[in-house]
């Protein structure tokens, strides 16, 4: 009885993984074209435009911050901090 069981899910099994382990390497070729190679000094002018600081509308900051918050009433949400 038990054999008859294996019988079929061995072969639905091996499909399955398959069709998952091929589905995976179908990227792999799609990175390796976009990745283009930079100089030292483009990735440290990219690095220092992402961590440069901006200044923020703290007024929308708030609103957005209220409607995250569904509007809150008993002050414990959203949580008091500095601004990013």
């Amino acid at each position: 009885m038990k054999r008859t069981v294996y019988t079929k899910t061995l072969p639905l099994l091996s499909f399955f993984f398959f069709v998952i382990t091929s589905c995976a390497d179908q990227y792999k070729g799609e990175e390796q074209k976009t990745n283009n190679k930079k100089t030292a000094n483009e990735t440290q002018k990219d690095q220092a435009d992402l961590f440069a600081k901006k200044d923020i509308d703290t007024a929308q900051y708030n609103k957005i911050l209220k409607a995250l918050a569904n509007n809150d009433s008993t002050g414990r949400w959203p949580a008091k901090a500095p601004y990013p």
